[in-house]
């Protein structure tokens, strides 16, 4: 069994708590005056019974077979909790990971309709938004 399930037979979006994106772009110029941009960045998928994972895959995180992602890759999954204004992580091996400057991504609602294709690196057009500050 995959662990893409496919457009529609993934994880439903009222079975996801959170989803927080992080990301941390790193600016630089090289002796030549060549700019260059680096780029960390993850999407993590909080579940409501306090599981986590970080969603790396290049297909969209709904189409995520949950089921096949914890039985093959257990070691991968963390225990999530808030802890003050923020969202800790304990990983399997102890360590723990602070998502306090997290963005959480919110669903546009059940009758969004996305007619473009995927692409990883604009997770935004996947059907969830970055929140925006009132």
């Amino acid at each position: 069994m995959a662990i893409c399930a496919g457009s529609g037979a993934g994880i439903a979006s009222g079975h996801i708590a959170h989803v927080l994106y992080e990301a941390d772009f790193d600016f630089r110029l090289d002796g030549f005056g060549n700019s260059y941009t680096g780029r960390r960045e993850g999407i993590w998928l909080l579940l409501p019974d306090s599981s986590a994972y970080r969603h790396d895959w290049p297909f969209p995180f709904a189409d995520l077979n949950v089921a096949v992602k914890k039985a093959h890759e257990s070691a991968l999954w963390c225990h999530w909790e808030v802890v003050g204004e923020g969202i800790t992580l304990a990983a399997a091996d102890g360590s723990i990971r602070d998502l306090t400057d997290a963005q959480e991504l919110v669903s546009p609602g059940s009758d969004f309709r996305d007619n473009a294709h995927y692409d990883y690196r604009q997770i935004g057009s996947v059907a969830w938004w970055l929140e925006e500050e009132e």
